[in-house]
């Protein structure tokens, strides 16, 4: 898939989840690298953890994985 079409993909499956800007940008940028890691599980897993835990974007990211 071309970079375009996995920022067009990851636009559309995060579209009704509300990240930080922070971690929107963070999660864009990987995305391209490591779609197939972003499931929907992990993507409202990254969310619920900034939201309910306060956690920070990086610490997200390894935490999903």
């Amino acid at each position: 898939m071309s970079r375009t079409q996995l920022v067009l993909e990851y636009c559309e499956r995060t579209k009704d989840i509300d990240y930080s800007d922070e971690l929107e940008d963070l999660l864009e940028k990987d995305y391209i690298v490591n779609s197939a890691f972003y499931t929907d599980e992990v993507l409202h897993f990254l969310h619920a953890s900034e939201s309910v835990l306060g956690v920070r974007p990086a610490e997200n990211i390894e935490l999903a994985k």
